[in-house]
């Protein structure tokens, strides 16, 4: 039998909803995508805006539950991944997080 060992240090959750990013550096103001998955200390989302790797930015996550309050994060863009239709999977680390 394959022993799995875990090499995160955070759990990966897998999510749906809303992310705002704020890039205020280069000058674009606020785009949306959709978050994909949040952990401890990264994030994945999809986007239509083509990012560029060590892109720093402050998002929102919003959650699709009234029960939870929207995180704010700074994150730094770690990989892109281009998928159909213009769209962009993003890795980010999480910088700083609250809620």
């Amino acid at each position: 039998m394959t022993e799995f060992i875990e090499r995160r240090e955070f759990f990966r959750m897998q999510i749906d909803c809303e992310i705002h990013c704020e890039n205020k550096e280069n000058g674009d103001y606020i785009y949306m995508g959709r978050c994909t998955t949040l952990s401890g200390a990264g994030i994945s989302f999809i986007t239509l805006k083509k990012l560029k790797v060590n892109d720093r930015l402050n998002v929102t996550i919003n959650p699709q539950q009234a029960l939870t309050s929207a995180i704010e994060a700074k994150i730094s863009v770690m990989r892109i991944t281009p998928l159909e239709d213009n769209a962009f999977e993003i890795g980010a680390t999480l910088e700083i997080l609250k809620h």
